[in-house]
């Protein structure tokens, strides 16, 4: 499995985030559905996190911590859906 590593300093000490390749379809595609409801679908390859985003993390990127139980290893929590897809 492909991997990509990111490390930095954060204001709590060394952080790390782990991303994992996720292979797209390449010359097959899925097949989804079922009869005449078959459809193909086509993925480019992305990569995903192998953790939880955590509260440094997301600190890191937005610049502020809106977490009700603030913990820099913790998982990010009190964030909208508008937030996260901003």
């Amino acid at each position: 499995m492909e991997v990509r590593r990111f490390a930095w300093r954060g204001s709590a000490g060394p952080e790390e985030l782990v991303l994992a390749l996720v292979p797209g379809t390449s010359e097959t595609p899925y097949r989804f559905g079922h009869g005449d409801e078959r459809k193909d679908v086509r993925l480019p390859s992305f990569y995903i996190g192998t953790t939880p985003d955590t509260q440094a993390l997301w600190e890191l990127i937005m610049g502020s911590n809106p977490a009700e139980h603030p913990d820099h290893r913790c998982p990010i929590e009190n964030v909208s859906w508008d937030q996260i897809t901003d």
